[in-house]
């Protein structure tokens, strides 16, 4: 891997060996480049997490599946605060955001901003962020108003990150980023490609995400307050 103060971000995947990621996560740390941790298995990301890894990373991005089996290598103590907000949330959000808000927690000793962002698959994304403020604010984005003509699913979680990771380097609020990851999905599902040759166009996706929010598509703000966990 190479890292400089001109990378906008480094995706460390959690089947490299720890010894190299701690490197990677040490590099990265130190030259103020943000760290993006993807679980994959959770036998795997365990290691990390006892490597002290999660407290560099200033977003973890697993999917609804990886996010579920990994949630007990966190506390089983729920932080009321944790409850308090979940209790609000519509039943089939609820449980994967209390998920995310125990990955945050565990993540929260870091002086930076951190993220978690969970794909859904039908049920869309879920991106929970906690500001260096203490600020918590916690987005939903249903999935796309029309249905992908699907060749292969490989690749599209891959692609969702990167459309993402784009979207916000070039400085694009959350919910575009999140729109746009999903765009890059959707165009990698209906590819053989592992990664579609449709994504790389920013004014290609602008106008099929615009021609979808004319549907109604859009972000829901589940909640935003601040909170600061024990």
């Amino acid at each position: 891997a190479v890292v400089s103060t001109q990378s906008t971000g480094v995706v460390l995947d959690c089947d490299m060996p720890v010894r190299a990621g701690i490197q990677v996560a040490n590099l990265s740390n130190k030259l103020g480049v943000p760290l993006i941790v993807e679980p994959t298995a959770p036998t795997k990301f365990k290691k990390f997490v006892e490597a002290g890894i999660l407290k560099l990373a200033s977003m973890v991005s697993p999917n609804a599946t990886e996010l579920s089996a990994i949630q007990h290598i966190f506390s089983d103590n729920i932080d009321p605060q944790i409850s308090d907000i979940t209790n609000t949330l519509p039943a089939h959000l609820a449980s994967v955001a209390t998920q995310m808000l125990q990955c945050l927690s565990e993540m929260s000793g870091s002086s930076q901003s951190n993220a978690v962002l969970t794909t859904l698959g039908e049920q869309g994304v879920l991106y929970c962020k906690l500001a260096k403020s203490g600020e918590l604010s916690l987005i939903h984005l249903a999935r796309a108003p029309v249905t992908p003509s699907i060749k292969s699913s490989g690749g599209a979680g891959d692609s969702f990150l990167g459309g993402f990771l784009s979207a916000q380097h070039r400085g694009e609020p959350v919910a575009h980023c999140l729109k746009v990851g999903t765009y890059c999905a959707f165009k990698s599902l209906e590819s053989n490609d592992t990664i579609s040759k449709d994504i790389g166009c920013p004014e290609t996706a602008a106008k099929t995400i615009k021609s979808w929010e004319r549907l109604g598509w859009d972000v829901a703000v589940l909640f935003k307050g601040r909170i600061s966990f024990l």
